[in-house]
């Protein structure tokens, strides 16, 4: 019998460029709007990282964790309760986009006329963004499953977030918002 290894996928460049400018767009966040949201953000994000690029590290502590769960059941149990409590409060909020907000403060406080028409405006526009991305993410789920090439399905909506992101602080520092 003939055992074929594959050979690890290589990135390419502009996934990687991607990969970086949203790194970047989270640690501007991070620096420029330090909210507790954000700062848990950045930890989930650091963890996956870090988890992806030491996985041999990484199942010597998911075994720890095992372990544990295996000695304290019921503590464990708790444990994991407590904890995805915890973050559902942490973040139970209302929905709403937080990109563009500045802009449209700085619109309605520039154009007092247009306090009712500019809300509308700039949901319309959160809204055609979210569902763009959306859409495509459903569009890369498919082709993902069908062992069709999804990457490239996935290059649109991220260089769209990105600009999007970088739109909104660029715009944040022009209006001294």
């Amino acid at each position: 019998m003939n055992i074929v290894q594959k050979r690890p996928a290589r990135i390419s460049q502009e996934t990687e460029m991607l990969m970086l400018l949203a790194g970047g767009a989270l640690a501007t966040d991070l620096v420029f709007f330090l909210t507790p949201n954000s700062i848990l953000l950045s930890t989930v994000v650091g963890v996956g990282l870090t988890m992806t690029m030491y996985p041999k590290a990484t199942s010597k502590f998911a075994s720890t964790i095992s372990w544990v769960y295996r000695r304290c059941r019921w503590a464990g149990v708790l444990f994991s309760l407590v904890s995805i409590l915890y973050l559902l409060n942490f973040f139970a909020a209302p929905a709403q986009a937080q990109f563009l907000n500045q802009t449209e403060t700085w619109m309605v406080s520039v154009f007092p006329q247009a306090d009712a028409f500019a809300p509308l405006i700039f949901n319309a526009i959160r809204l055609l963004i979210v569902l763009f991305v959306i859409f495509k993410a459903y569009q890369a789920v498919q082709a993902a499953r069908n062992d069709e090439e999804w990457s490239t399905l996935v290059k649109i909506p991220l260089i769209i977030l990105v600009l999007v992101a970088i739109t909104d602080i660029t715009v944040g520092f022009i209006t001294g918002a």
